[in-house]
């Protein structure tokens, strides 16, 4: 397995733990022919990882068939599942072979799952269970067998219980599931991504520190699609060294609101001098100050001190020896 990883994180870069964790899991699944589900929001990268599990769970020569459920009405999206028989309805003026059969043997990548509609649920639910399907028009059934990977960006657990996804469906298509966070979560991930995608065209680039900051700083509602769109708009207008202009306004824009709004929580004044500082002195007040900082930062990642101290801009070690430091004084 430990090979399997080191081949995996070549393909899907990423420094955040919780995700390696995920990518790890994968060695697990290479024999398997469990049901997958991919949750995770949008241009977080789920088809993709579903190419690699397809890769550690086939041939070369097994196909990978997709389809984005959310793309397609009740009607065509059965006939693209399912295929159809000849004047099984009107314009249908030949057999059309489904995206299920078409993947025999191989894997059957559904994206935004719960975009499916109820009845092509079921049908894929007699596809899952009993190895059969029914194109339209067809008076017998036609054998399956295939590897189903699914993914959402939507909470499915809501969606059954609003009764728009069927409970069934749903349990057998989960039994082995992957969580992608957003970029806003594993901001470790946000500047080796961008050199990756820097990596693969033909010019060099190199960004400024300012500018890693406000990269750093923004939240990237697009994920790693952003990023890709980002460095693309670089090799296009030919930028070398990428500055605070280079990139879009809505990045530095938040960024001078951060900058302000730090200002603004610093700023005193003769009028505005916290007591504590008198009480304390200024050595005990800025020592209070660095505690309550460290052990807000702490609660905010649920105690785990790696995430606090990427959030701080500090090494694991210095993060440690902080702690150790405010436990020897009592703080």
């Amino acid at each position: 397995q430990s090979n399997q990883f080191s081949v995996i994180s070549k393909r899907f870069v990423t420094d955040d733990e919780e995700t390696k964790e995920i990518l790890r899991k994968l060695g697990s699944i290479k024999e398997s022919s469990r049901a997958i589900l991919i949750q995770g929001p949008s241009g977080t990268g789920k088809t993709y990882l579903a190419q690699i599990i397809h890769d550690l769970t086939h041939s070369c020569e097994a196909p990978l068939v997709s389809l984005n459920c959310a793309q397609f009405n009740e009607m065509t999206i059965d006939s693209e599942l399912f295929g159809h028989k000849k004047g099984s309805f009107t314009g249908a003026s030949e057999n059309k072979v489904g995206l299920i059969k078409m993947a025999e043997k191989g894997t059957l990548f559904l994206d935004e799952i719960h975009g499916l509609s109820t009845k092509a649920q079921l049908k894929l639910l007699t596809a899952l269970d009993q190895g059969i399907i029914y194109p339209l028009g067809a008076n017998r059934p036609e054998k399956v067998s295939f590897k189903i990977i699914c993914a959402t960006s939507e909470n499915m657990d809501d969606l059954v219980a609003r009764g728009y996804f069927r409970k069934d469906l749903y349990f057998r298509i989960k039994t082995f599931i992957l969580n992608l966070k957003g970029l806003k979560d594993r901001r470790a991930d946000i500047l080796p991504l961008i050199m990756n995608e820097v990596s693969k065209g033909e010019r060099k680039i190199f960004i400024s520190p300012e500018a890693k900051e406000i990269l750093l700083a923004y939240d990237w509602p697009g994920n790693v699609r952003e990023i890709k769109d980002l460095v693309e708009n670089w090799n296009t207008f030919g930028v070398g060294i990428v500055h605070r202009e280079d990139l879009p306004s809505k990045m530095t824009l938040r960024a001078a609101s951060i900058e302000k709004c730090q200002l603004s929580s610093f700023s005193l004044t003769k009028e505005n001098l916290p007591e504590e500082i008198f009480a304390l002195g200024i050595k005990g007040y800025l020592e209070q100050v660095r505690h309550d900082i460290l052990m807000k930062t702490l609660d905010k990642y649920e105690g785990k001190q790696s995430a606090a101290a990427r959030a701080l801009k500090i090494s694991k070690s210095q993060m440690s020896k902080e702690l150790s430091r405010i436990r020897e004084n009592g703080l």
